[in-house]
């Protein structure tokens, strides 16, 4: 194994946490306090900095305090780059979809405060701003209280950060084809690095939401280029461990072949050298020793996701554009190897609360600190996680607010067409928007009736 000696963050202030993060970005101007600024780096290049968590007042959430910036560029050889990595085992957090720019945002790292919902139609919409959090530099913090390194699963936390546009409309749309052209090439690399710079140690990555797409995305362009390819009679494995909470991705899509009869008997040599479009991710988890999928039929953001999908490159497979966070892997026969399910759905009711639910911590705590199976096992059933009070936490229950029989009405029908045929599916769909339309018309005509009746009143 490569020694190499790592500049170590410089001592902490008074008032600094002793144990500061790693922030890795994608974003061309990490420190722009402009919330939208969504400009990306070019070519897979990325910046890093040390950033302190800065405890100025305990009753204020705390913001961070950066070291100087360091950009790293494709071009850049693993040895001229391995003095600013960090050396040993890693732990690594990539944020998901609506999150503001981290840098120079206070925000809290209490557990108890959790994630604010983002599931609100406003937020989604953008007609709010964004919560002020600090994204992935927020969940690592959360991540690294309840993993502490002192449990020897890691050495260093890395926080990966990329640039958001913070609306469903048009901006959901715009950070996918943004991630497949730019960030998942600055990912791939920072992985890619951190193997090369020290082959032995061990990589864990935990991802949320479309930080999940995001890092399929990643090591898909890593199973696919020969020059990344590691050398022969060593392990390709990049990521030892990898961890998806509430993946916004297909259900489909780390499969390996269509459902026989869908489309025709494919031989596995076919297979293996063509994988059909919605089945993208099975050849990326090559490049993973394993994979815990956390998924919870509750989501209530992921619930309405689909809707949001049929307008995306992920084209309609087996499972529809059903979420692999919503419901777990399409059809576990058919499913990558290394992949691992867990029903979170007594747990999980809120699409930002896998970061603040013991349950799911500890329960990640475990699988990180596991001993990989050599070789992969065949897809286990999914292990369902039930839930439970600790402290002053209680058991996980549904957030009510106005719009959550919505929510309710709409788990019920994506359940009730999931495994249908696609031609139902589709029916399903066209159903669906039609009654949404007609709620909405009946809530404008009524708006409209209203006003009249006030005018004619008057």
């Amino acid at each position: 194994m490569q020694t190499h000696s790592t500049p170590q963050p410089s001592q902490a202030a008074p008032g600094q946490d002793e144990r500061p993060l790693l922030v890795v970005t994608s974003r061309a101007k990490p420190e722009n306090p402009d919330l939208f600024d969504s400009r990306t780096l070019p070519a897979g290049d990325y910046q890093l900095a040390w950033a302190h968590p800065v405890q100025t007042d305990p009753s204020v959430p705390p913001s961070f305090k950066y070291e100087p910036w360091h950009l790293i560029s494709h071009r850049k050889t693993p040895d001229a780059i391995s003095d600013l990595l960090p050396s040993g085992d890693v732990l690594i957090v990539v944020h998901g979809f609506l999150n503001s720019a981290p840098e120079g945002v206070q925000a809290g790292l209490e557990i108890g405060q959790g994630l604010e919902r983002t599931g609100s139609p406003g937020a989604a919409l953008g007609l709010t701003r964004p919560a002020n959090q600090p994204s992935a530099l927020r969940l690592a913090a959360i991540l690294q209280r309840q993993i502490p390194p002192a449990q020897a699963l890691y050495r260093q936390l890395i926080a990966f950060t990329w640039p958001t546009t913070h609306r469903v409309f048009p901006g959901y749309y715009v950070d996918k084809v943004q991630i497949a052209e730019d960030t998942a090439f600055s990912l791939a690399n920072l992985l890619s690095d951190l193997r090369a710079t020290e082959p032995g140690r061990r990589i864990l990555l935990v991802a949320h939401s479309m930080g999940c797409f995001l890092t399929l995305k990643a090591l898909q362009i890593l199973a696919a280029l020969r020059s990344a390819q590691s050398p022969e009679g060593r392990s390709q494995v990049l990521i030892d461990q990898l961890v998806f909470y509430a993946p916004d991705i297909q259900s489909c899509a780390l499969q390996s072949d269509p459902p026989l009869g869908s489309q025709g008997n494919s031989s596995p040599d076919k297979a293996s050298i063509a994988v059909p479009e919605p089945f993208f991710g099975y050849h990326a988890l090559d490049r993973v020793g394993r994979l815990t999928i956390y998924y919870s039929f509750h989501d209530n953001v992921l619930v309405w996701s689909p809707l949001a999908n049929y307008f995306t490159q992920e084209p309609n497979g087996p499972g529809g554009h059903a979420r692999l966070g919503w419901c777990g892997p399409f059809t576990p026969a058919t499913t990558h190897k290394n992949v691992v399910a867990v029903n979170c759905s007594a747990v999980i009711y809120d699409h930002g609360a896998y970061f603040m639910r013991h349950e799911i911590l500890e329960h990640t705590a475990r699988v990180l600190a596991e001993p990989i199976p050599t070789p992969p096992q065949p897809v286990p059933p999914a292990t369902v996680l039930p839930t439970s009070r600790e402290g002053e936490q209680p058991p996980a229950h549904r957030l009510w607010t106005w719009w959550t029989p919505a929510e309710i009405i709409r788990e019920w029908w994506m359940g009730l067409f999931y495994t249908k045929p696609r031609w139902a599916r589709i029916l399903g769909t066209i159903l669906g928007w039609s009654i949404i339309f007609v709620i909405l018309a009946a809530i404008i005509i009524g708006i409209i009736f209203g006003i009249i009746a006030l005018v004619h009143r008057r």
